[in-house]
């Protein structure tokens, strides 16, 4: 019988170590999200706010809406590209169970770069053990905080909400992919956490 267990045992170490027992040991596992900001309150006015760029973007919230505010820390060896970020809210309402999903989307901060492109396809590049808020261009929601030509560096607005909600549970999913010392994509950035609203 002792016996019998022991295989047991060593099967599921054996498996643990070839599927990496969920990631233990990957990039994603060294890599902190937090927020700020746990439960954030819900408003009934529009607002809006003002994106800087070569010429700033004006965005309209409606009702209702909420700011979050978030870090990320990137732990590994390896840099990152933090490509996106998708909350999954679920409410109540009107006596029915409310969902909807909000991206974060960069091309809204760096609608028209100083390089010419469409906008920007990632929210930042983190190297090996920096954090988000290091800067990187003027149009970058990463720009540095209190500077006066870009965003405070965890500034999300999720705007557009279910009127009849009064409060929503949200579940974050970063989305990115760590690169090697040539810039090829070698592992997934899988990155989810959450929050509720009030």
């Amino acid at each position: 019988m002792m016996t019998k267990k022991l295989t047991l045992i060593l099967m599921a170490l054996s498996f643990c170590g070839l599927a990496q027992c969920g990631g233990g040991s990957s990039n994603s596992a060294l890599v902190a999200f937090k927020v700020l900001t746990p439960t954030p309150v819900l408003v009934n006015a529009p607002i809006t706010v003002a994106y800087p760029g070569v010429t700033p973007t004006y965005v309209t919230y409606n009702s209702k809406w909420f700011k979050v505010n978030f870090d990320m820390i990137n732990g590994s060896s390896n840099k990152l590209y933090w490509v996106t970020t998708t909350l999954d809210l679920s409410g109540f309402g009107n006596g029915i169970t409310k969902k909807t999903t909000v991206t974060y989307n960069p091309g809204t901060f760096c609608p028209s770069p100083p390089s010419g492109s469409s906008g920007r396809t990632y929210i930042a590049v983190l190297a090996a053990g920096t954090e988000y808020t290091h800067v990187t261009s003027s149009c970058d929601p990463t720009t540095a905080k209190g500077s006066s030509d870009g965003l405070s560096p965890e500034d999300y607005y999720a705007g557009g909400l279910d009127t009849s909600v009064t409060s929503w549970s949200a579940v974050v999913t970063n989305l990115g992919w760590f690169v090697d010392a040539n810039d090829i994509p070698i592992e997934r950035l899988v990155s989810v956490s959450g929050f509720g609203t009030q």
